[in-house]
């Protein structure tokens, strides 16, 4: 077990400063979310829950206020809640398939009088799962589209606008409505009561309100409650959420997500860790006045100063003679080198006493300094 130092204890400070911070803003974007609400409410495309552009909850509010019904779809397709008087608006099932026995159920709803509206991106399987030869879907873009039927679903639509995409190629079994100049954007089959809306712009909160789009969104009501699909959705359908954490309004996900990464950044901060601390400065030898003390201490337990004497001298002379010239004469080369006259004496052999041993390593420690 480490020992935090005072360095690391400012850094763990700091770390928890920052954490706090964080929580803190947090709780006030929580606080201000909850006083300054917004009309938007976020979530997957296609849903009549949806109030932003990929949403359809104008389309819903527009049938509402038109005096129509509405409803919501949130279990499997099964015969008791598949009611044939009623108009079942799938939009954007992206990835939806479904099991044989559902595949029965929206034929015999359809069998039976049902309305089937299919609105947006589908997958060729689904609709032949719950279609007879059914027209295939292309993710083309069709900016523009005209009618082309006096069919009573178009009745007062002349042109059709979206910032979507989709058409379906054309099919012997299933009638035009409406198509651009790359192929049909709105068919109907099965004698009126089935309809493909290739582009789920046409209904969507983004351009819902654009060249004859409100009106088609009401004709295909068929006069009937409108029952929205959101079960594939709510089990996990593209662009839904299948977590708990995903299921929650955008801020509070945000809230909890950005507190759990304060709380690891508060528990690793906090915690003692397995390994030894770094230390924050490289560690350097003690000041020589401690190192000289050292070596003053153990000559003194010797009592023998003179012996040190002798070789501090025996060594400042040894220095000497290899910085002097041939025929050098001893005090003359010292005193060239920076002795003085106490640690000339000394070098030359003189003093045993204590002074004499600070005047030789003084000596010493100079000549070793002179190059």
């Amino acid at each position: 077990m480490s020992v935090i130092t005072a360095e690391g204890r400012k850094i763990r400070k700091a770390i928890l400063w920052a954490a706090g911070l964080v929580v803190g803003l947090n709780v006030l974007a929580f606080l201000f979310s909850r006083f300054h609400k917004t009309e938007v409410v976020d979530g997957p495309s296609g849903s009549s829950f949806v109030t932003t552009s990929q949403g359809v909850a104008a389309w819903r509010a527009l049938l509402e206020a038109q005096g129509l019904r509405t409803e919501t779809l949130d279990e499997p397709y099964l015969p008791y809640n598949l009611d044939p008087s009623k108009t079942l608006v799938i939009v954007e099932p992206f990835v939806l398939t479904v099991s044989a026995s559902e595949s029965d159920v929206i034929r015999d709803y359809v069998a039976a009088g049902g309305r089937l509206v299919i609105v947006g991106s589908v997958l060729d399987a689904f609709l032949q799962d719950v279609l007879d030869d059914p027209p295939t879907w292309f993710g083309t873009s069709i900016g523009e589209s005209s009618a082309e039927s006096d069919d009573p679903l178009m009745i007062g639509v002349e042109t059709l606008q979206g910032r979507g995409f989709g058409r379906y190629d054309r099919s012997p079994s299933y009638r035009t409505l409406a198509a651009g100049d790359d192929g049909s954007t709105v068919v109907a089959g099965e004698e009126g009561r089935v309809v493909l809306v290739a582009n789920a712009g046409f209904v969507n909160n983004g351009s819902i309100d654009r060249a004859d789009n409100p009106i088609l969104a009401v004709n295909l009501a068929g006069g009937r409650t409108v029952v929205f699909d959101e079960h594939f959705r709510a089990a996990g359908g593209l662009g839904e959420p299948s977590s708990a954490l995903g299921r929650l309004p955008g801020n509070w996900a945000t809230f909890v997500q950005l507190g759990a990464v304060a709380l690891v950044v508060w528990l690793f901060a906090y915690g003692r860790r397995f390994a030894p601390h770094q230390l924050v400065s490289r560690p350097f030898p003690p000041p020589r006045s401690q190192y000289v003390d050292s070596v003053a201490a153990n000559l003194a337990r010797t009592r023998q100063p003179s012996s040190a004497t002798s070789r501090l001298a025996a060594a400042a002379r040894k220095e000497i003679t290899r910085k002097s010239p041939p025929g050098f004469e001893l005090a003359q080369a010292a005193a060239s080198l920076g002795l003085d006259e106490k640690e000339i004496a000394v070098v030359a052999g003189g003093g045993q006493d204590d002074q004499a041993l600070v005047a030789a390593a003084s000596a010493l420690a100079k000549l070793k300094e002179t190059r």
